[in-house]
This record gives C-alpha cells, sequence and structure tokens, in this order.
C-alpha cells in the first residue's frame, strides 16, 4: 500500500513539474483559461491578470478596467466560485493566435442585486502567443 502511494506521489509530482514548453498549443490555451478560473475561486487578482495580454481590449473594457472590475470584484467577495465547461479551441499549427469557446457556470449570479441565482454564461477568448506562453487578448460573453 505504501508503494503504491510513493508512486502516486511521484507521478503527481512530476505533472506539477511537467515543462510548459511539452504540452500541445490546445493544452497550453486550456491551461491558461483553466488558471485565470483558479485564480477567480482563489480570489487572487494578480494570478488573474498573468493570464491577460497587455495588448487586452474588449467591447467597453481596457486591460486596466478589466484589472480594476476583477480586483474589486474578488477582493470584495472572496473569490469567485466557477464551473467551466468543455474549452474548445481553434488553433491553426504554427499560428501564435487562436481562440476558444466554452461556458461557464457561475453558483452565485454575477448581478450582485440577485447574488442568489445561479448563471450560465458563454464566453469566446482570443488569444495570443507571447515568449511561449497564451494569453487572453479579446473576450466576449453572454449569459445563456
Amino acid at each position: 500500500m505504501k508503494g503504491i502511494l510513493a508512486i502516486l506521489v511521484l507521478l503527481s509530482l512530476g505533472f506539477c513539474f511537467f515543462p510548459k514548453g511539452s504540452l500541445t498549443p490546445e493544452e497550453a490555451i486550456q491551461a491558461t483559461i483553466q488558471n485565470a478560473a483558479e485564480a477567480a475561486r482563489r480570489a487572487r487578482p494578480g494570478d488573474f491578470m498573468d493570464q491577460i495580454a497587455e495588448s487586452f481590449e474588449a467591447k467597453n473594457m481596457s486591460r486596466s478596467s478589466l484589472r480594476a472590475f476583477v480586483t474589486r470584484r474578488l477582493l470584495a467577495h472572496g473569490g469567485l466560485a466557477v464551473h467551466l465547461g468543455e474549452i474548445q479551441v481553434r488553433h491553426v499549427p504554427g499560428a501564435s493566435r487562436a481562440d476558444a469557446t466554452f461556458q461557464a457556470t457561475f453558483p452565485e449570479s454575477l448581478d450582485s442585486s440577485r447574488p442568489d441565482l445561479s448563471e450560465t454564461r458563454e464566453f469566446r477568448l482570443d488569444l495570443i502567443e507571447e515568449d511561449g506562453e497564451w494569453l487572453i487578448v479579446y473576450q466576449e460573453n453572454q449569459q445563456l
């Protein structure tokens, strides 16, 4: 039994130190999105913003306004519960741009006037590869 536990620990440590360069672009893009969601859960706005490109620009939101929104929201509520659905990635091999779509469910509404309601939104992200890292450069979402 201890041998099996030791093997499991070694395997899990191996996955923790798995070099990013060995991920496919699709896996790296999914990891970027999952890292952003985990940062939201843990109320870590800096870690969330690490997934966002300096050139981020979205409808009515610059990177600086996104940073302010995320910081207020995460710190005021001690994190944001979010459950990600399957992440679909479209990437042309060799290209430094990609897009991803997924659904995210928030057990508490993003509308502060109705926090008791669950909310599901569909997201579309554009990502760029900068220095070997995939970063979010654009996002749009709509409530389902």
